[in-house]
């Protein structure tokens, strides 16, 4: 299907109001939705900024939290440890005091022990596992919490079932016999808390219940283990390696075993987060990783102990918003689309009928059938009615006068056969001078001409456009035609002088005439008029209006210069000739604005670039008058194509030859 086909099928014969929709959506959705990613783009850098620091303030917050938990329950441990009656490992004597200490941690599983393991007080559930040889194998394990208090440390760290009921975090306070320390511990005082309980004691969950943006309501948590990826979440993985995912109670016991296991947690669901933190050596840092297809930003901090915390959430909750934004506007456009192409729907169906009407009575028109005038009153429709019962009126009067005063096929042949009497059929070529001419009205009759006229050693040669096309012009063209040819023939045969002056002194008197009795007719004519001169190797012109001629010497070209306005305009006009070298082999180029004003079907015109490109592709040497005319009158046709001819063409060639 070619383009004209296309568009004719797809826009030309489609209804004025789905144009209109058509126009609307093209025009506004494009442009609406580029402004939209635009802003959306400036939105998320700005909050991209935003998000780093927020990401890294809330790492650094969870990692204070946490620091400032270990000092101060390490503190209640010891305070603890240093009771008499604890001291002295006479709990059981004093039951009341010891449920009062107990009560210094109510969110712990707490158990005071002998050094050999045997129970002395215990509170809560979690460390009821405890006893026997589970305890020995703790205190007998290298590096666990319940050896290093043994052997004079405070210890903290995770312990996993079959220790305890649950996973948890654990502390450990060496007891001694007296304040100095000097003697090996007697016993421990081991805590343990839940891991859903951890974010509740050190504060964190407060941090958490939110997000690091800017809404902190109802955005998830990140659930690796449920399949949420989406979110946010904490992370801390402890000096030792074990990891803890902050604020999650739902996590199942054998996801928290296998986070607290610092040999295998990086298995884990949560290993590429854990891996990141191991791998960071700095104080504080910030990252985008693409984890399992989607994109996490990052914030991590490490404290002085060596625990890492990370902040993390995914690209799609921080920009949550900014997103629900676009949506929001998007939907308004769309809305506001729909309403506004009803409402001009609805406008344009109101039209459609007298555009109908329109279209029904230049139909009619157009067959010769004219009907009572459409009603009309001051609206738009009113007065498009208005001007179209005017043109009715107009045409009948017109299709009137056209049958009262036609002229016949044969009149206007019987014109045109008169006015090619005017031209030149057999070109006066000499041995020194060689012609070449090419005439194409546009329509039946013709308003340009050319002429030669040879005086002895003198040639003339004339190129002139009248004004306008048609019978008129024609007319105009054939008394301007006679009075120019008889001017210039009388001036030659009264003076025997340079061309120029001839010329100019013809050119004066066709002027006065034409412009003192042809005014009202408001017609003129451009011309040019060349005398080139044998003797002297000289060519003298006036271009009056016209377009300027062209003289090729070798591969130079010249152009030559305007010499007056317009015949027939202005009787007190006056016009100077000028002269150029014409020698043998040069070749004049004169032509009418025909030539170089011709359009092709994409409405381009040849251009006078194309006629002296074409006229500059040989040497003039290489060039005969009517070769040249011959390529002139190709380039012309090939250029119009399937163009219609809307102006008359005329070439006059001339070649001065060289005399072996």
């Amino acid at each position: 299907m070619t383009k004209a086909a296309w568009r004719k099928r797809f826009w030309e014969i489609r209804p004025l109001r789905q144009k209109l929709s058509i126009v609307v959506l093209i025009t506004f959705i494009p442009i609406s939705l580029i402004a939209s990613l635009l802003a959306i783009n400036e939105a998320k850098k700005e909050k991209s900024n935003n998000l780093r620091t927020q990401l890294l303030w809330d790492a650094q917050q969870a990692r204070s939290f946490l620091d400032h938990w270990t000092k101060e329950h390490g503190r209640k441990l010891i305070l603890l440890s240093e009771y008499t009656s604890i001291r002295q490992l006479k709990i059981n004597n004093n039951a009341k005091k010891t449920k009062q200490l107990l009560r210094l941690f109510p969110n712990y599983s707490i158990i005071i022990s002998e050094r050999n393991g045997n129970r002395i007080r215990e509170s809560g559930d979690l460390l009821r596992p405890l006893t026997g040889e589970l305890y020995k194998e703790l205190l007998t394990t290298p590096k666990t919490i319940i050896n290093k208090s043994t052997n004079g440390y405070y210890a903290s760290g995770p312990l996993l079932p079959p220790y305890t009921l649950k996973p948890c975090y654990s502390s450990s306070q060496p007891i001694y016999s007296t304040l100095e320390k000097r003697n090996a511990p007697i016993g421990t005082i081991t805590s343990c808390i839940t891991l859903g309980k951890l974010g509740n004691i050190t504060g964190i969950d407060s941090l958490i219940k939110g997000s690091p943006t800017e809404s902190r309501q109802g955005l998830p948590l990140i659930n690796l283990t449920k399949g949420i990826k989406n979110g946010y979440a904490l992370i801390v993985v402890g000096e030792t390696g074990e990891a803890v995912v902050v604020g999650l109670s739902e996590l199942d016991n054998k996801e928290e075993k296998l986070l607290l296991d610092p040999q295998r947690n990086e298995q884990s669901l949560w290993g590429p987060f854990i891996k990141i933190a191991r791998q960071n050596t700095e104080k504080d840092g910030y990252m985008i990783k693409n984890i399992g297809g989607m994109n996490y930003y990052i914030a991590i901090s490490r404290g002085e102990s060596g625990r890492t915390t990370l902040m993390i959430i995914d690209e799609r909750t921080a920009y949550r918003t900014i997103d629900r934004l676009f949506i929001f506007f998007w939907a308004g456009n769309i809305i506001a689309l729909i309403i506004s192409s009803l409402a001009t729907s609805r406008i344009f169906k109101t039209l459609s009928r007298p555009i109908e009407q329109v279209g029904e009575t230049l139909s009619e028109m157009s067959h010769g059938v004219f009907k009572e005038p459409l009603p009309t009153n001051s609206s738009d429709v009113g007065r498009m009615f208005h001007h179209l019962n005017e043109a009715s009126e107009k045409l009948k009067r017109y299709l009137k006068e056209a049958k009262e005063h036609a002229v016949t096929d044969a009149q206007l042949e019987e014109a045109r056969r008169i006015q090619a009497d005017f031209l030149i059929k057999n070109l006066p070529n000499t041995q020194t001078v060689e012609f070449a001419a090419v005439y194409k009205p546009a329509y039946q009759i013709g308003a340009d001409w050319y002429d030669v006229i040879i005086a002895d050693h003198i040639k003339y040669v004339v190129v002139a456009d009248v004004c306008d096309k048609g019978i008129p012009s024609a007319l105009y063209m054939s008394v301007f035609r006679s009075l120019l040819r008889l001017s210039l023939v009388n001036e030659t045969n009264k003076h025997e002088e340079d061309p120029g002056k001839t010329i100019c002194r013809a050119i004066d008197l066709v002027n006065q005439y034409m412009a003192k009795n042809h005014s009202e007719s408001c017609m003129f004519a451009t011309c040019f008029v060349g005398g080139y001169d044998e003797t002297t190797d000289k060519l003298h012109y006036v271009v009056a209006g016209h377009e300027a001629p062209l003289v090729l010497h070798g591969e130079e070209i010249e152009q030559m210069k305007i010499g007056g306005p317009a015949i027939g305009i202005f009787e007190t006009a006056t016009f100077k000739s000028s002269s150029c070298d014409f020698n043998r082999d040069d070749m004049l180029l004169a032509f009418s604005d025909g030539l170089e004003d011709v359009r092709n079907p994409q409405d381009e015109s040849l251009g006078v670039e194309e006629v002296i490109k074409l006229l500059q592709s040989k040497y003039s040497s290489q060039w005969s008058a009517q070769m040249l005319a011959n390529d002139l009158e190709k380039a012309f046709n090939l250029h119009k194509k399937t163009a219609e001819q809307f102006d008359d063409l005329t070439i006059l060639c001339m070649k001065a030859k060289r005399i072996d």
